[in-house]
C-alpha cells in the first residue's frame, strides 16, 4: 500500500510541474475558504446580518468538506502552478453545486 501512495505522490508532483501536490492542495483549499470568507463579509455588511445557517455545525462540516474537495480537485486537474490551483479552488463550490441535484 505504501508503494501505491509513493507512486501517486510521484505522479502528482511530476504532473503538477513546478509545485508539489501539497502546495496545489494548499492554494486550492485556501481559495475555496476565501470564497466563504467573502460571503460572510457580504452578509455582515447587509442590514439582515448573518443567516442562521452560519451558526449550524453541520454547515461548517459540509463547508470543510468542500474545502477539502477543492484541494483534491486541483490535484486531479494536475494544476501546474499556484494560479491555476487558486482558480480551481475558487470554482469548486460552483462546480459541486452544479453537480448536485436541484432542490424541489
Amino acid at each position: 500500500m505504501w508503494m501505491a501512495a509513493g507512486v501517486l505522490a510521484e505522479q502528482s508532483e511530476s504532473a503538477a510541474g513546478s509545485i508539489p501536490w501539497w502546495q496545489v492542495v494548499s492554494w486550492a483549499s485556501g481559495a475555496s475558504a476565501a470564497v466563504e470568507t467573502i460571503s460572510v463579509v457580504q452578509h455582515l455588511r447587509s442590514p439582515a446580518g448573518l443567516p442562521g445557517y452560519y451558526t449550524n455545525t453541520k454547515f461548517w462540516i459540509a463547508r470543510a468538506f468542500v474545502i477539502g474537495c477543492a484541494g483534491g480537485l486541483a490535484v486531479a486537474f494536475h494544476a501546474p502552478d499556484p494560479l491555476l490551483a487558486i482558480h480551481v479552488g475558487a470554482a469548486t463550490p460552483g462546480i459541486l453545486s452544479l453537480m448536485s441535484p436541484p432542490d424541489h
